[in-house]
């Protein structure tokens, strides 16, 4: 996978654009259980058991729904009815991770952290963890004097005059971030612009090329302004950057998981007690759409996306993507019907016991 380059530079990342999966990724996703060899007793349990590996091991790589489209009707030449249509939706079983690589030497040198060369990539991102309130002070309650939008300038004024947080530690550069599909376009690009410090996106970007020296301070200016330069970068999904962007700071994926599931109780403890999956994407799938639940999707396939093409290998934001993958993935599979392809019979048998219940209840009615 080539580095995101700095400035104009666009580039396409393999595998990742679309997500309908290619077939080396699905290769790659392929289900690979294997059986233990039994020995002894012939009774009925090890061949059921047997039985259930092997459609375990059967299961496809990846999931096809059929998702209702929203007929497009044309008031003046339309007066019939238009017909609902569907189309296939593919989403891959599992987000594969990329091969790991380790931050650049040019990377750390450029952040001033030579020293740490030989250190573990952990020990680096724990010492700049050890800087978040710092940090993340900078990256709010500034003003940029001057800035016109829609205008992309070698550098930016960023006035903190006003900024009065103890610690305050301001940013390094400024990221005009736009998507790849944006990019493509023709016309004016669109972008945003985000404050960044260099320490923390070098300590944990693999991708990223060495980051652009920082000029030095005006003696003319004001107590309180910096001038940081304007580094582009074009992402495969703008979009979720802002929350990828405040998990590198912070490390808190309860954030994540309240960022990209839909708007509802997340059991506590979910990340590390698998039991509670089920339940909660059975809870989703009767609380939500399908449509809107596929929305989440694409958002969190959006964050998968960039922690791919930044090369970023921290292991509980992988760890919160996978989770949020496979709750929306079951909670979509039980919505249209699938639950077997994502549940074991136990939870089949739960699920079965909470819809019957659900049924037996009847509708809600308000006084």
């Amino acid at each position: 996978m080539p580095p995101l380059r700095p400035r104009n530079f666009s580039t396409r990342i393999a595998g990742v654009d679309g997500i309908h999966p290619t077939k080396n990724v699905a290769a790659r996703m392929q289900s690979r259980a294997t059986h233990k060899k039994t020995r002894g007793s012939q009774n009925s349990q090890p061949k059921q058991a047997a039985a259930a590996a092997k459609k375990r091991s059967e299961k496809s790589s990846k999931l096809q729904f059929s998702v209702p489209t929203i007929p497009q009707v044309n008031a003046s030449t339309s007066t019939e009815p238009a017909t609902p249509s569907t189309i296939p939706v593919v989403f891959p079983r599992q987000l594969p991770r990329p091969p790991y690589k380790q931050p650049s030497v040019e990377a750390i040198t450029s952040i001033g952290m030579q020293h740490m060369l030989d250190a573990d990539p952990l020990l680096i991102r724990e010492t700049v963890d050890s800087l978040a309130p710092g940090l993340m002070a900078g990256l709010h309650n500034f003003t940029t004097p001057g800035f016109e939008k829609n205008r992309i300038t070698p550098t930016v004024l960023l006035d903190f005059s006003q900024n009065k947080a103890a610690g305050l530690i301001p940013p390094t550069h400024m990221l005009a971030i736009r998507s790849k599909t944006n990019a493509a376009n023709q016309g004016p690009p669109s972008f945003t612009l985000y404050p960044a410090h260099s320490m923390v996106l070098a300590a944990n970007c693999a991708s990223l090329p060495p980051f652009p020296a920082v000029p030095p301070r005006y003696p003319s200016l004001p107590a309180g302004q910096f001038n940081v330069p304007v580094w582009q970068l074009v992402l495969p999904s703008a979009a979720t950057y802002p929350q990828l962007s405040h998990f590198l700071y912070t490390k808190n994926t309860t954030f994540l998981l309240n960022s990209f599931l839909p708007k509802t109780t997340i059991p506590t403890g979910i990340a590390s007690d698998p039991s509670l999956l089920a339940p909660f994407a059975a809870e989703l799938a009767e609380t939500f759409t399908v449509q809107l639940l596929m929305k989440h999707m694409m958002y969190v396939y959006g964050l998968w996306q960039n922690t791919v093409a930044l090369g970023i290998f921290v292991e509980p934001l992988w760890q919160t993507i996978e989770l949020m993958w496979k709750i929306l993935l079951t909670a979509v599979s039980i919505a249209k019907g699938y639950a077997h392809e994502m549940l074991d019979e136990e939870q089949l048998v739960q699920l079965q016991q909470r819809q019957a219940s659900n049924a037996a209840a009847g509708p809600m009615t308000l006084a």
